[in-house]
């Protein structure tokens, strides 16, 4: 039901060490910690990032009606949607295929999100379809969880991106899921954000084919261009 990960520093291309422990184990929910670091060469094990896992046991809805927002009815892109073009460098070398395959709602180009281009520094809500094109673990597909929470973190530059393009690092993530996504395609679509003395809170709603399953929100720090 929820996952926040506290980002202390980027990670180094090298291998992670993870640890995790049960705080609690209850009938109705279950909570863990998670603990990310690396052993740096010259200077020891360094803590990478940390999260937390709120796990709740699935029941039934109760009696009543409750408000919540107008369903989103955007149809998401076909399944088998080709992969995006990698375009050739050279004779013998082949430019990589970007993270992100993206359907940008608002004009429909399929190309990867890029806050250069002028249409994504225009104000208003944005609203997309996202899927990854690695797997997370090379040769193993990606659990519908994994598929949501690598998308999650496209919550900072979808939210805290305007017209200079993003000027801020995301501290945290926190990922908030009502139920567990269908299919491979993300929606995506910004709801909320605000900044005061450098310090930014944005948030996006988050969509598969049958609907709304939950939300995505990143604290950010403002860091000026070089």
């Amino acid at each position: 039901s929820r996952i926040t990960v506290d980002l202390f520093r980027p990670p180094p291309m090298s291998p992670l060490i993870v640890t995790n422990q049960i705080v609690r184990s209850g009938r109705r929910i279950k909570v863990v910690d998670v603990n990310i670091a690396s052993d740096i060469k010259g200077r020891g094990i360094i803590d990478i990032a940390r999260g937390s896992v709120v796990m709740l046991k699935k029941s039934e809805n109760p009696d009543g009606e409750i408000w919540s927002p107008t369903a989103w009815e955007i149809r998401s892109p076909p399944e088998d949607m080709p992969p995006p073009y990698v375009a050739q460098e050279g004779p013998d070398r082949t430019a990589s295929l970007p993270i992100w395959q993206t359907v940008n709602v608002q004009d429909d180009t399929g190309e990867p999100y890029d806050e250069y281009r002028s249409q994504n520094r225009k104000l208003g809500v944005r609203r997309a379809w996202i899927r990854e094109t690695y797997s997370l673990i090379s040769g193993m597909l990606p659990s519908q969880l994994v598929r949501i929470a690598q998308v999650a973190d496209f919550a900072n530059p979808f939210t805290n991106s305007g017209t200079k393009g993003l000027s801020y690092i995301n501290a945290d993530i926190t990922l908030y899921l009502q139920r567990t996504p269908i299919g491979s395609w993300i929606g995506t679509e910004t709801s909320y954000h605000g900044a005061d003395q450098g310090v930014s809170v944005g948030t996006m709603s988050l969509y598969d084919r049958s609907g709304r399953v939950g939300t995505s929100t990143v604290c950010g720090l403002a860091q000026a261009r070089s």
